[in-house]
Order: structure tokens, then C-alpha cells, then sequence
């Protein structure tokens, strides 16, 4: 992360690292998962916040949550979760 330090940037998206972020709760997640078992593995190793759950488990998804957090189909519902991280910058800053 050191790389990153003078960048004086607000946000950084990251795939993977999930061993390093699970649980640190001073970090945003969006999930991905393949199907309900997989999500279910995930979350057992991730601490909130949570913002949403994307991935082939939100494409077939026929509720629009799972444990109250929102699923989004990307990318159909990529405005939506930009939406929802410019509301929840806001929260924060």
C-alpha cells in the first residue's frame, strides 16, 4: 500500500486480498461469490461493512438480498452500486 500513499486518492478497488481485508472493519467490501454456499463461506471470514454481494450468486439470485445485503447484477445494476458507494463516501467523510 505504500505505493499508493502520495496518490491522494479517495477510493481504490481491489479484487482478491480477501485473507488481508475480511476483517478489518476499516474497509468497505463488495463480495463476489459463485453460488449461496460460497457466499456463505465468504461472510463467515468477513466483518462489516459489507455494501453489496456481486458475482454469478447475484446473477441468479432471485431475492434482491441476502442477509440484508443487496445483491448487484453487473452489469445491469452497475449505476446502482456506484450509487451506493457515493452514499456511503458520504457516511464516512
Amino acid at each position: 500500500m505504500s505505493l499508493l500513499e502520495k496518490e491522494r486518492l479517495d477510493i481504490i478497488f481491489i479484487e482478491g486480498f480477501h485473507n488481508l481485508i475480511a476483517k478489518r472493519v476499516d474497509i468497505l467490501k463488495i463480495l463476489a461469490a459463485k453460488d449461496e454456499a460460497d457466499l456463505k463461506n465468504t461472510l463467515h471470514y468477513t466483518v462489516p461493512p459489507i455494501l453489496a454481494v456481486t458475482g454469478i450468486v447475484a446473477e441468479n439470485a432471485t431475492e434482491s438480498s441476502f442477509n440484508e445485503i443487496r445483491y448487484m447484477k453487473i452489469p445491469q445494476d452497475g449505476e446502482k452500486l456506484v450509487q451506493l458507494i457515493r452514499e456511503k463516501l458520504k457516511t464516512i467523510t
